[in-house]
């Protein structure tokens, strides 16, 4: 009875006071923390995906509603996906499970996340809800059956719905000091005791205690007190049996002849095993029927409830069971999720209810919300995320700002190498002249960020070193001090307008940190970001100088900027499949500019298309049934090339650890009759890749002669051969170590091979741009 006892405190644990035999687990801080950052973002109209779907229909809305009683009207049938799963969260009538489901696909980033919680996931959740009330109430049964063996009172509900230790613990209190009842108790809660010791006492302990001590008493009594003991016993054994049974509990029932009893409860029990022992205990012989009778009271009946508990324990656990195996293959298969894989892992080898409930209500939430975690941290050295843009005006612009210096006309924001960088030799500079003493003001672009969003516990912080007219000529006053970091969110809004404070209690807007910061020293800023954005996407980090009175030159170091626990998600992420990122261009030559690869000498792979393919198709892929399928003829002999445009990106930015990562299946002869060798493996996806800094200039990924994790250059004739034919195979390209600062304009797929002719054909699936 122990392990469904223990699965009612954790899933009711996570609404209330658990009424099981153990503590629950109370919800992790990452599910409270994305529960109101989800809120925030679902009030603020802040879309969590760039395009909510609107796959269900109406009746699939209504079926999902009513998985938790609910005939939703027309306000809830006319939201989209994503809002109809978060209006399911909101309801009161969602249990623990359906809640933890319906935000895990809510906060998703999978386009088909809320879609399958509502015509599958709610369905599952729904159900462990209702096996989880199921198991409370056993629980309650099972202290309700012990209540009445040891003479307390079973309709007191405080006394009922304490947990197992606490009640035990009443039990203690209430029986008579130096009872074997009161010895039992005690015994069972001293120090060291756990729920196996809980467990013992209220399954058997507690009745062997009250059996002897009432034996006790039989043995002490006259002939007609005994009697009358011997009665209150048998009336009581009833009673403790149908509050285990969950049986209605009448003094007709009580006092009825113990056949009468035993084939009442044969015929309202549910439990297949306790319906056998009253079936043995009424087919015995009739030398033998009064004390089988009596033995199923007394024991026989709650044994094989015990036997039905533990077999429904086991079918729990084994379903529990294989939907872990479901979480752990999938985040297998996905390739970045260690964390998740890891818990589900453990979750697996631990292999009790308590461990595979807990992963499934809320450890895999922990898990994913480890593994979406960013830290955002730079001190602007060579292996750090570079800025993408240099001395570039942004949200809020600028006025009344020129150059620091005659040899440069604007306000400055760059890397420089200086000697007073923090454990490096890099440095973020910032200067300006201000020209106005009414109003000045520069705010410059420095990285643009996608897919990075807030949560409640993100935290910014950096130092800062404005400079005085000491170090350098040309400052004036306290000018250097007016200087702070800003943030752009998706909405529009930004960080200096949103009242945040310091850790000093000063404003974050730049005018805000006027005079407040000391010069020539280093300062640390820390300001509480959850605070004031949790829930909003982050779309640019600035830098603004900002200064109502006074003129002359500003100039200072900004090094060490940190954000902790950002949320994000792949900046570009597609399976081919319904909601997912669609394709920019279908069998569409790249034949802008250089870099772009442009195409020559490739053909149609069949007469019923005009030239070479890249499309979505439907075919088995690895992740669902569609993929991005490539295609095309090679007619010459000496230089053959297609590069096809794919995705179009903006504000999609390189960072050191920028990784590229899909899966390609190059088909041989045997799959598609016309291909010819190993054409199909000379294929890879490039990209087209922009740098501002310095000037504009672009570069393509295929030229730079980065590696995949096979050692294998990128470029697509440096693929020839070594992909095997008819087989998934997964490249992952450490992007940042070539592009490190620069855009991302556009993903092509490109073939190219110099020798060999005739057709190649093949499946990309399972694309990423990873943060």
């Amino acid at each position: 009875m122990q392990a469904g006892l223990l699965a009612a405190g954790l899933v009711i644990g996570v609404l209330a006071v658990p009424a099981g035999a153990s503590a629950a687990p109370q919800p992790s801080p990452s599910a409270s923390s994305s529960a109101k950052a989800l809120r925030a973002a679902n009030k603020a109209g802040t879309a969590l995906l760039a395009d909510p779907t609107n796959l269900a229909t109406d009746e699939d809305k209504v079926k999902a509603a009513g998985a938790i009683g609910v005939n939703p009207g027309i306000d809830m049938l006319v939201l989209n996906d994503q809002q109809f799963v978060f209006a399911i969260w909101e309801r009161t009538e969602a249990g623990a499970y359906v809640k933890a489901e319906a935000l895990r696909a809510y906060g998703s980033d999978e386009a088909r996340a809320a879609y399958e919680f509502i015509v599958t996931g709610i369905f599952v959740a729904a159900k462990d809800d209702a096996q989880a009330k199921i198991t409370e109430e056993a629980a309650k049964a099972r202290r309700r059956s012990v209540a009445v063996t040891v003479g307390l009172d079973p309709s007191e509900t405080a006394l009922i719905e304490k947990a197992d230790r606490d009640f035990i613990f009443s039990v203690w209190q209430r029986a008579t000091a130096g009872s074997h009842v009161w010895t039992a108790a005690r015994d069972a809660i001293a120090d060291g005791t756990d729920q196996d010791d809980w467990d013992a006492f209220l399954n058997v302990g507690a009745a062997a205690a009250a059996d002897q001590d009432m034996r006790e008493a039989i043995a002490d009594a006259d002939e007609e007190l005994a009697a009358q003991l011997r009665a209150r016993q048998l009336v009581n054994a009833k009673r403790s049996l149908l509050q285990l049974l969950l049986l209605g509990v009448t003094e007709e029932l009580v006092n009825a002849p113990n056949r009468q009893y035993v084939l009442f409860v044969h015929n309202n029990a549910k439990g297949p095993e306790v319906q056998l022992a009253s079936q043995v205990a009424l087919n015995a012989p009739d030398a033998d029927l009064a004390q089988a009778l009596s033995d199923f009271i007394f024991t026989g009946g709650a044994a094989a409830n015990k036997r039905d508990e533990d077999a429904a324990a086991a079918r729990e656990l084994a379903g529990y069971r294989a939907r872990a195996i479901v979480i752990r293959d999938e985040a297998q298969h996905d390739g970045f999720l260690p964390k998740l894989l890891a818990a589900a892992n453990t979750a697996l080898s631990t292999n009790t209810l308590v461990a595979l409930q807990t992963f499934l209500l809320k450890g895999q939430d922990e898990a994913r919300a480890a593994d979406r975690r960013l830290d955002f941290n730079t001190s602007f050295e060579t292996t750090d995320p570079r800025p993408n843009w240099e001395n570039t005006a942004g949200n809020g612009g600028i006025a009344n700002i020129g150059g620091i210096v005659s040899s440069v006309t604007v306000p400055e924001l760059g890397v420089r190498n200086v000697p007073r960088a923090l454990g490096g030799t890099n440095v973020l500079l910032y200067s300006g002249m201000d020209n106005s003493t009414t109003r000045s003001f520069a705010y410059l672009q420095a990285y643009g960020l996608s897919k990075v969003s807030v949560r409640p516990t993100t935290k910014l912080s950096y130092k800062i070193q404005p400079l005085s007219a000491a170090t350098f000529a040309g400052i004036s006053g306290n000018n250097s001090t007016c200087v702070g970091i800003d943030l752009v969110f998706s909405d529009g809004s930004t960080l200096r307008d949103s009242g945040a404070k310091d850790q000093r209690g000063n404003l974050m807007h730049p005018g805000g940190q006027c005079n407040k910061l000391t010069l020539d020293t280093w300062n640390d800023v820390v300001v509480d970001l959850g605070a004031v954005a949790a829930g909003r996407t982050v779309t640019r980090i600035n830098v603004g100088y900002d200064q109502a009175v006074n003129t002359g030159g500003y100039r200072g170091y900004i090094d060490e900027v940190k954000f902790t626990d950002l949320e994000s998600a792949p900046k570009l992420r597609t399976s081919a499949e319904p909601g997912d990122t669609p394709l920019t261009w279908n069998n569409t030559v790249d034949a802008d500019a250089k870099p772009a690869g442009n195409a020559a000498n490739v053909g149609p792979i069949v007469s019923s298309v005009t030239g070479p393919e890249l499309k979505y198709g439907a075919t088995t892929g690895r992740t669902g049934s569609n993929v991005l399928l490539y295609s095309g003829k090679d007619n010459s002999a000496t230089a053959s090339y297609a590069y096809m445009k794919g995705f179009a990106l903006t504000d999609t930015y390189v960072t050191a650890a920028t990784k590229l990562s899909y899966w390609i299946y190059p088909q041989s002869k045997t799959q598609w009759s016309t291909v010819t060798g190993n054409n199909s493996s000379c294929v890879a996806v490039d990209m087209i890749l922009e740098d501002k800094v310095g000037g504009t200039s672009t570069i393509s990924l295929r030229d730079t002669d980065v590696k995949d994790q096979r050692g294998n250059i990128l470029h697509p004739a440096k693929q020839c051969g070594k992909l095997p034919l008819d087989t998934w195979t997964q490249i992952v390209v450490p992007v940042g170590s070539v592009a490190n600062g620069k855009r991302i304009v556009k993903v092509d797929v490109g073939y190219d091979q110099a020798p060999n002719t005739g057709s190649y054909r093949g499946f990309i699936d399972d694309l990423r741009i990873t943060q």
